[in-house]
């Protein structure tokens, strides 16, 4: 047979690798089983396995035979077998009509756990959209756990906005699936959605943004954000929801305003004084006001109605530091 056109087994003439089809094979072992395959699509999916190939090494390097395979222990085998049809899908799925990766719920499972660990945020993010219409099937209580172990907010966010709309299950049922912290702190926001906000009756409620100096007439924000609560320690931002227990007296300027001392707020996550130890300084009259004695605040309100916060924000005091973790994945 004669040499097809083009081809040559010349060894005097110069050969270079090609820049787009010359890959290095990679050898993983998982479990009692070896891998190999190419390790372009390792490096360019992951900036954890590209920084790991970047670095200088001496001697035999990790994954370079399979005498010396990359030792992937505490993985299951069946999820790297799911990553890998992704990185390197049969020819049969491209050239089909409908181009298509069939595989079963766990499977995507598989996936979207090993790209999470390995930092493949467009493999995340695909395995992520291929399971939202099994997540979708899903009771609110089990979508809230699948997002918790995988941090996908927008999981997080349909199981408690569906938890806090509809008919949760009974505590002690919740508490097996949440923890008996997130199911009461559930149950809080779901009894203010229906029921009014969780307040005394004769108290009010309002945001950090509400909060004035009691001694002057100015507007100016009076509480800085980014404090924290000195008993629970969660954030303080604008919107964050307070509450007295008492109703207040009315401002001799505005009958809509109510001057309440800083002993009487409480934090609306603990119930407790957020401003205790705390130390404040009016940008306008200069007043100084130390959270934890008798000093008095103004609380403003807009067209004549008490703040009352949504449940967006409730769910925001309650959970916002957790869903701002799942936030740095997206």
């Amino acid at each position: 047979m004669s040499d097809a056109p083009g081809l040559t087994t010349s060894m005097n003439s110069p050969i270079k690798c090609n820049t787009s089809f010359y890959w290095e094979p990679i050898f993983f072992k998982v479990g009692d089983e070896l891998f190999c395959v190419p390790r372009n699509e390792f490096t360019r999916s992951s900036e954890v396995f590209a920084d790991m190939f970047t670095l200088p090494s001496v001697g035999i390097i990790e994954g370079q035979d399979r005498e010396h395979p990359m030792l992937l222990e505490g993985y299951k085998k069946s999820d790297f077998e799911a990553l890998l049809r992704i990185l390197y899908p049969p020819h049969e799925s491209i050239v089909s009509p409908a181009f298509t990766l069939e595989m079963d719920k766990e499977a995507w499972i598989g996936v979207l756990r090993l790209s999470s660990i390995w930092n493949m945020k467009t493999i995340r993010d695909y395995a992520i959209e291929r399971l939202t219409k099994e997540v979708n099937a899903l009771t609110p209580a089990a979508k809230i756990v699948l997002a918790r172990t995988h941090k996908v907010k927008r999981w997080f966010d349909q199981g408690f906005q569906e938890l806090i709309s509809g008919k949760p299950p009974p505590l002690e049922e919740l508490s097996e699936s949440l923890g008996l912290t997130s199911a009461a702190q559930v149950l809080t926001i779901r009894d203010h959605n229906r029921y009014g906000p969780p307040c005394p009756v004769s108290g009010v409620l309002f945001c950090i943004d509400s909060v004035k100096c009691g001694y002057c007439k100015t507007n100016k924000p009076y509480l800085p954000d980014g404090r924290r609560c000195t008993s629970c320690h969660s954030h303080l931002g604008p919107d964050s929801m307070l509450y007295a227990t008492v109703a207040g007296e009315e401002t001799w300027y505005s009958p809509n305003d109510r001057k309440i001392l800083y002993t009487d707020v409480r934090c609306g996550s603990c119930h407790k004084n957020p401003f205790t130890d705390l130390t404040f300084q009016c940008p306008n009259c200069h007043d100084v006001s130390e959270g934890g004695v008798d000093h008095t605040m103004r609380m403003t309100s807009v067209d004549g109605k008490q703040f009352q916060p949504t449940v967006k924000s409730m769910i925001d005091v309650y959970f916002g530091e957790e869903m701002k973790e799942y936030q740095l994945l997206e």
